[in-house]
């Protein structure tokens, strides 16, 4: 495959996909989220108790941003952070119950806004859509693809 054709075409189609099924959605939470402050509880609810540089990188932010924004989760009580057992200079990032309950929430929604995207599409094009999620999993899961 050619690296033109494919970064050119199919990028810019993900980019698409992606801004579609996200644009628009906002939390009915309780607390009045950030963006930032969404995308780090959900990332610390889909990979929780891992070193903050984990969240750091998998935010594409800025340490000193980061610690900004996860200050403000932890005085807020959503976010606790805990030293490492096996290495003293490594933080780890933990939800609070009440952390856990915002995310369940928050994960919820985005699910539901997601899927009220996709049934705007007709049947045959969710099927096709839904087929076409099944093989690039696959293909991911196959080739243990990471973001590292």
């Amino acid at each position: 495959m050619e690296k033109e054709t494919f970064t050119s075409e199919r990028i810019q189609v993900i980019t698409k996909m992606i801004h579609s099924l996200v644009g628009g959605f906002k939390s009915q939470a309780k607390e009045n989220f950030k963006k930032n402050e969404i995308k780090l509880l959900v990332e610390l609810n889909f990979n929780p108790d891992l070193p903050q540089k984990h969240y750091v990188d998998s935010l594409g932010m800025e340490f000193g941003s980061f610690t900004y924004l996860s200050d403000k989760l932890i005085e807020k009580g959503y976010v606790i952070k805990v030293p490492s057992t096996t290495d003293r200079r490594i933080t780890i990032l933990s939800l609070t119950d009440k952390g856990r309950e915002a995310s369940r929430v928050i994960c919820e929604e985005f699910e539901d806004h997601v899927f009220a995207k996709i049934e705007l599409l007709n049947s045959k094009d969710q099927k096709k859509l839904d087929k076409a999620f099944k093989l690039i999993e696959e293909i991911y899961n196959q080739n243990e693809v990471t973001d590292e």
